[in-house]
């Protein structure tokens, strides 16, 4: 009754025993762990990187003037309207000058009898000298006519004088385009008094325009004179040349004006926006990776894998914590935990995990920079 028992017991430690052989004998028979291949690169230093920033300008044309009359007085005529095209020269308006021929008959009336009492002086002043030799005349009687004809030289001259300033402000009457230029603007009527200086017309500049636009004082330095730079001007692209950079600051938007010269005579209007890209160097030392090398992190921070050598040509692979400085389409200007030289896993960072093993299937060495 008891002897059936006695032999399951004694069976199952023997069954336990070559249960634990034949694991230990599977073990020994695994294959070993497979070494990923992995794309690297090699990280290359950088001192810094360069962003092309946006900026918006608007067209200028080289000479815009409100122009008008030197003197007071009353428009009599306008010979051109807005949107009429001008050449250097052409008359644009006049004043009415009725005042001013009246003071002019005056002033040559003067003249006349100044004329006439120098002629009078003349005559007095050579028959004194006659009279004098024969002893009838004195020499207080001559000098008294020296002194009146030099009064009524200056006389002379002081009038003379006027009827110049007077025939100046008949011909300053007449306004004249002082370039040829497109009116852009009329802003008074006929009949109308108008005071010195006030504005009649608004002229601008015929012919090539140019570009004007404001950038930070610590890109100014950035930029060289002469250098040719790419705009967009109501959806199509021109080619400028940088042709000075401003000296003051603009109190309101705190930049400095660039001014621009456009290379083809397309004509364009005045005051129209212009896109205009530029370069601006940012010196802060990092490295340039691609996009597929990087990783989400934690806190805002990003992740990379660096390779670190270990036995038989492998590697294994380390995380390292980066921040991205500055980012493009295709690559990330980045600085962290990376030593220049160093294996920077490329791409494939969904099939590896930090701590496995891997081996170099692809070396990137050069365009790592985009």
């Amino acid at each position: 009754m008891f002897k059936p028992l006695l032999i399951i017991i004694l069976s199952i430690p023997f069954s336990a025993l070559l249960t634990g052989c034949d694991s230990s004998s599977a073990a020994d028979n695994q294959p070993p762990a497979r070494v990923q291949p992995a794309p690297v690169l090699t990280a290359v230093a950088e001192t810094g990187y360069q962003v092309e920033r946006s900026f918006v300008g608007h067209v200028s044309v080289k000479q815009d003037a409100s122009i008008g009359f030197e003197a007071a007085g009353k428009i009599a005529k306008l010979f051109v309207e807005e949107g009429q095209h001008v050449a250097a020269g052409d008359l644009l308006a006049e004043q009415d000058t009725a005042l001013l021929k009246v003071e002019r008959l005056e002033l040559d009336a003067e003249l006349l009898q100044i004329g006439a009492d120098l002629e009078l002086v003349r005559s007095n002043l050579k028959r004194h000298r006659t009279l004098k030799h024969k002893g009838f005349s004195s020499e207080q009687s001559i000098d008294e006519l020296q002194a009146q004809r030099k009064s009524l030289l200056a006389s002379r001259k002081r009038l003379e004088a006027a009827i110049q300033a007077n025939q100046l402000r008949i011909e300053k009457a007449s306004l004249f385009a002082p370039f040829s230029g497109l009116i852009s603007e009329r802003q008074r009527s006929t009949g109308e008094v108008v005071a010195a200086g006030s504005p009649v017309f608004r002229l601008l500049q015929s012919g090539q325009a140019e570009v004007k636009a404001g950038v930070p004082v610590t890109m100014q330095a950035q930029l060289t004179e002469g250098e040719i730079y790419r705009a967009s001007i109501g959806n199509r692209d021109y080619q400028l040349q940088l042709a000075s950079k401003g000296t003051d600051v603009d109190p309101a938007s705190r930049t400095v004006e660039l001014r621009f010269k456009l290379l083809t005579d397309t004509p364009l209007v005045n005051g129209q926006l212009v896109s205009l890209p530029l370069p601006q160097q940012v010196d802060e030392a990092g490295y340039w990776l691609p996009l597929t090398a990087l990783t989400d992190g934690i806190r805002g921070m990003w992740n990379v894998y660096a390779l670190d050598p270990a036995e038989q040509d492998s590697y294994l692979l380390r995380r390292r914590s980066i921040q991205v400085l500055y980012a493009t389409q295709t690559h990330a200007y980045v600085s962290g935990a990376i030593q220049p030289g160093e294996y920077i896993l490329r791409s494939g960072l969904h099939r590896l995990v930090p701590g496995q093993r891997v081996k170099i299937s692809e070396r990137d060495f050069a365009g790592v920079k985009p």
